[in-house]
């Protein structure tokens, strides 16, 4: 195969490597050689974008970003400038140009087949030998055998990238990170809190840039720190880089030390330790995500280097009780829900101006308020008025706003204001999966399928091993009434996590809009302690009228009447029993209860939830429209 040689730089076909003149190699990951190598191959010709492509990715369907990030690396390892056509020209609407006049020199490779012949000793004097032409025959068998290693390249190629062991797809952007948990080295298991804190705000700063992919915590926490199979999860989170490490803390003294992979080549990108005061960990952990930014060559505006540079606390103390909050939260129990409360309130009481201990406060009382029905209200009442206090100290908190968002939507029906939560939060970090979930729902519950349906992508993407982000795709595609879509979502988040209730009883709602009554019935046995669930009672109580099991569903009325005396029920879960059964009038009482209880999912659905289509054309359904600011 041949060598090339242009502009000072050497490229070698048949060992897939790029030098300088000078000899310096210059490693690139397969697919950006590939493009290289087309480029260089067809010097001076316009290329179209969508023939380099087919060229670089020919077993797969690739985005036209995947070409956009690789010539942007090709042009950062020769040294083209910004402006410059010194190597690689844009042709606006067209493609792209290898400027460069190109040199080719022979570069002949023996084969195992043939043995290589000494090197013959030549006399100054002799007569050059004469060149044997090989024969029409010889050549056809040279054409045959080149065309027979071709076609093993092609099987080769495509049997690489199918093998069960080499899972990491050459599709993930180069801008695209997942941090792996730090591995706790101090000794002391109760140190695994600020383990686990330091890879958590090294995750938090990298996920601020906008030109980077950062995959959420919730997916990245369910592998060990150190792996061997670092290719393979890469691939499952869809990203060519991994960021792994250790903490080893000794009083106040930390040293920290961080490896970043580029996954397919499994290659080491750099390393650091860092030996630092513990005063001094914001600062190591700025660092850390600014030289993650630049081996990654992604662009940083001006407000995303400042939010790298941010210093939420100087208080070690306040910082060490937020690391323990957040750790407890991060366990996503009632009771770790209760510890996390406690620690975020002391560490307000060591710094009360403490924005992120705030916002860890409002989402300890918010998820709270969900798991613990005896206390909802007052849980909400205490994490509406920690979120706004947090966003009061630091408007800039993108998770705060996000979960603004979130009450706007569920308790006060503002819809305007509940968007412009959600935009504000992703404004600030792209790469909140959470944000992006909670968009996508608000979208399609507003009737705007389409859109809803492209962001809550973008949070499975961002998070691609959360069961409840792939439940909610599959909730997304039933409120947009692709039907098939939704249950097909809701198997692949069952495979994630068979007990997962959610999955079970959305799955069942959309099996019972199909007509699939009995298979519906089927989904919502799979679901355990259904009597103390006002939720899941809903869902019984609607399949099963739906299938002609009257005596089922008003079991299940009777139970929530039951509950209500314990706990708070909102009134749209005998609404769904009701609508089972086809009592419309009792639907519409429940429903106006929900309107003036203010009732969390009260008015969210009516927009867009197919479950309330047999009451569509009652004009009492068009003016509970019109009270929730639906209708024109």
């Amino acid at each position: 195969m041949p060598v090339y040689e242009f502009a000072g730089f050497r490229l070698d076909a048949a060992k897939r490597l790029l030098r300088r003149s000078d000899g310096t190699p210059l490693p690139l990951t397969p697919r950006v050689f590939e493009t290289l190598l087309y480029l260089v191959e067809h010097g001076g010709q316009v290329l179209e974008r969508d023939r380099v492509m087919e060229a670089v990715w020919p077993d797969a369907v690739v985005e036209e970003n995947n070409l956009t990030q690789n010539i942007s690396i090709l042009r950062r390892v020769l040294g083209q400038e910004r402006g410059s056509n010194e190597f690689i020209v844009t042709v606006p609407g067209r493609g792209y140009r290898f400027v460069p006049d190109v040199k080719t020199a022979d570069h002949i490779e023996t084969t195992a087949m043939e043995p290589a012949r000494p090197r013959a000793e030549v006399s100054t004097n002799a007569h050059p030998l004469p060149i044997e032409r090989p024969s029409a025959r010889g050549r056809a068998g040279s054409i045959a055998l080149a065309g027979a290693v071709v076609l093993l390249g092609i099987v080769a190629s495509v049997w690489w990238s199918k093998s069960a062991d080499r899972k990491v797809t050459p599709l993930a952007s180069e801008k695209s990170i997942a941090v792996l948990p730090f591995a706790n080295l101090s000794g002391d298991p109760e140190n695994a809190y600020f383990a686990d804190g330091v890879k958590d705000e090294i995750l938090t700063r990298l996920s601020k840039v906008a030109d980077l992919k950062v995959i959420s915590n919730t997916s990245t926490q369910k592998f060990k720190s150190k792996p061997d199979n670092i290719r393979e999860i890469a691939g499952q989170l869809g990203v060519a880089h991994i960021l792994e490490g250790s903490v080893q803390r000794s009083g106040d003294t930390v040293r920290v030390t961080v490896q970043l992979i580029h996954a397919t080549s499994d290659t080491h990108v750099w390393a650091e330790t860092y030996d630092r005061k513990i005063a001094d960990m914001f600062q190591m952990e700025t660092e850390v995500a600014e030289r993650i930014a630049t081996a990654l060559a992604a662009t940083l505006t001006g407000t995303e280097k400042a939010a790298l540079q941010e210093k939420p606390t100087a208080n070690v103390a306040a910082y060490h009780s937020y690391l323990r909050g957040r750790y407890f939260w991060n366990k996503r129990t009632v009771e770790g829900y209760r510890l996390a409360l406690v620690h975020f309130n002391r560490a307000l009481d060591e710094d009360p101006a403490y924005a992120q201990a705030y916002a860890g406060l409002a989402d300890a009382c918010l998820f709270l308020s969900g798991d613990d029905a005896a206390g909802q209200r007052e849980a909400l009442t205490r994490g509406r008025a920690a979120l706004r206090k947090a966003l009061e100290l630091d408007d800039t908190l993108a998770e705060a706003h996000a979960s603004l968002g979130l009450l706007e939507l569920n308790f006060d029906w503002n819809w305007a204001k509940a968007e412009e939560e959600f935009k504000r939060s992703l404004a600030l970090n792209p790469n909140y999966a959470t944000a992006h979930q909670w968009y996508g729902e608000f979208l399609v519950s507003m009737g705007r399928s389409d859109e809803g349906i492209a962001e809550i992508k973008k949070a499975a993407a961002l998070d691609p091993l959360s069961v409840v982000i792939s439940t909610d795709v599959g909730k997304v595609y039933l409120l947009a009434r692709r039907y098939d879509e939704a249950v097909a979502q809701f198997h692949r988040a069952l495979e994630m996590d068979p007990q997962f209730a959610v999955a079970h009883g959305l799955l069942a709602l959309t099996l019972s809009f199909q007509g699939k009554h009995e298979e519906a019935i089927a989904q919502i046995q799979q679901i355990g302690n259904i009597d103390s669930n006002p939720m899941h009672l809903g869902w019984q109580g609607y399949v099963c009228g739906r299938a002609g099991r009257k005596t089922e569903a008003e079991n299940a009325l009777k139970q929530l009447d039951l509950l209500a005396r314990r706990i708070e029920v909102s009134p749209h879960w005998p609404t769904l029993v009701y609508l089972g059964l086809e009592q419309k009038d009792a639907a519409f009482a429940e429903l106006e209860k929900a309107f003036q209880e203010k009732a969390v999912a009260g008015a969210i659905p009516l927009k867009a939830n197919p479950i309330f289509d047999p009451l569509r054309s009652d004009p009492r359904y068009a003016d509970l429209l019109r009270r929730a600011h639906f209708a024109p």
